[in-house]
């Protein structure tokens, strides 16, 4: 079998949707022949191609100018679709349809979907789009209804001739199916994300005195929850012996500076494997306030048998299955009453792990690579 993957990202493991990308082509390079034309920021972003299998047809390097000229360019569109398109790269993409005749072709992330929209007619291959976030439902949370508006009419637009035969389109929660059905008059297939190997055998040995924060800081929806929660945690963190161990890079020094000043709180930076970490901690807390779609954080934490305190935002789209591993807050006053009384074993955590390990690892996309075939 023979795909065409093209990515608004390079695959990598350097945040969760890009590492959904990475261990997808590891699963398909065993089997397909996987032709690459990715988008990047910059041109030092490189794919560590691992498998004969796989070949980069090309790079398409963006600029802050060059997606600024590709959204003027495509001005009824709303910009974040539209500003890694062009005519020539559509040009480009519709000569390897029309020569090297795909099985699938795999559009990851909704900033390349709008290239679909000029595949040749007389191309047959089965076309996938990858949702890693329903735009319009990330954009309806911020409030503005002009550009929700425009938004929405722009991904349903792009999205339109989904049939759920040869053109199909995945996301990662039931949630966000029943979201397109309902907002976008799409019907949506759902899949579970790739559980890393370091994440599936992080074991649970003990239960560390200490909640983790887990996330890129450099993300505006994940800064904002850390300043909640520091705000929070200066508050309660008097009368406690626990500790808050933040976890990842991009924090930035004036936030570092603060949380050296503070009581019971540690700033790890970037592990290597933070899992074993996450694994024996009590849980994570997820103070998400903005954004859309299923949070890896959350599915990893689960992974290793960790419980996980969060905001409705933050687990939106986990199975119902592990309703007994979440706690919900959206004040400080409920956060503090969850902290008041929670408290968890090692045989809970074991459990924990098991359960999710056992119900989510066996649904995924790559049933629709080989179903056919």
């Amino acid at each position: 079998m023979r795909i065409l993957f093209i990515s608004a990202f390079v695959p990598s493991s350097k945040t969760a949707g890009q590492n959904y990308s990475n261990l997808l082509l590891q699963e398909l390079s065993r089997k397909c022949i996987v032709d690459l034309v990715l988008f990047r920021n910059k041109k030092s972003y490189t794919f560590d191609i691992e498998s004969s299998n796989l070949h980069i047809k090309r790079y398409y390097t963006d600029t802050f100018i060059s997606k600024l000229f590709n959204s003027l360019a495509c001005i009824p569109f709303f910009p974040l679709f539209t500003a890694r398109f062009s005519y020539i790269r559509a040009y480009y993409i519709n000569k390897l349809l029309e020569q090297c005749h795909y099985d699938i072709v795999y559009l990851d992330f909704s900033q390349v979907f709008v290239y679909s929209l000029f595949f040749p007619r007389k191309v047959r291959s089965k076309i996938l789009y990858m949702s890693h976030d329903v735009i319009t439902q990330k954009y309806e949370r911020m409030g503005n209804p002009f550009i929700l508006w425009w938004v929405n009419r722009t991904e349903r637009f792009i999205l339109r001739g989904v049939d759920n035969k040869q053109r199909k389109i995945y996301t990662f929660s039931m949630k966000d199916v029943e979201y397109m059905n309902n907002k976008l008059s799409l019907k949506a297939n759902s899949t579970n994300f790739f559980i890393n190997k370091i994440v599936a055998n992080a074991l649970p040995v003990k239960v560390n005195d200490e909640y983790i924060l887990f996330g890129a800081w450099k993300r505006p929806e994940n800064s904002v929850g850390l300043l909640w929660i520091l705000e929070f945690w200066k508050n309660r963190a008097i009368d406690t012996h626990e500790r808050l161990v933040i976890i990842g890079g991009g924090l930035d020094k004036s936030v570092v500076d603060l949380v050296q000043t503070m009581h019971n709180i540690v700033y790890e930076g970037w592990l290597l494997d933070p899992y074993v970490r996450i694994a024996n901690a009590k849980a994570l807390i997820a103070p998400l306030f903005q954004g859309a779609g299923v949070k890896v954080k959350v599915i990893e934490a689960l992974a290793c048998g960790t419980p996980v305190i969060g905001t409705s935002v933050a687990l939106e789209g986990i199975p119902a299955y592990m309703d007994n591993a979440l706690y919900h807050f959206e004040s400080a006053d409920d956060l503090s009453r969850i902290l008041d009384k929670f408290d968890v074993d090692l045989k809970t955590k074991l459990r924990i792990k098991k359960d999710f390990i056992s119900k989510y690892m066996g649904k995924n996309i790559l049933k629709e690579f080989y179903s056919d075939y």
